[in-house]
C-alpha cells in the first residue's frame, strides 16, 4: 500500500493558508484503500505548523472510519 501525494487545495496553493490535511490511500494497483483526513485547529495550523497536535482519521471504502 503506499499513500499518494498530499491532496493540495486551491485555498492553500493561492494564499499560503495551511489547510486541513488529506490523503488517498491506494494499493499497488492504484485503487483507492483508505482515505485519511486531518482533525486539528486552524490556529495551530498556521501558527505551529508540523509541531501542531492533531487527530488522524482513516476511512475505508464502505466508510468505516478508525484513528
Amino acid at each position: 500500500m503506499r499513500a499518494d501525494l498530499k491532496l493540495i487545495e486551491v485555498l492553500e496553493l493561492v494564499t499560503g493558508f495551511e489547510t486541513k490535511n488529506k490523503y488517498v490511500l491506494s494499493n499497488a494497483n492504484g485503487e483507492q484503500v483508505y482515505y485519511a483526513f486531518e482533525e486539528s485547529e486552524c490556529c495551530e495550523r498556521q501558527c505551529c505548523g508540523a509541531d501542531r497536535g492533531f487527530t488522524m482519521h482513516i476511512v475505508d471504502n464502505f466508510k468505516r472510519v478508525g484513528q
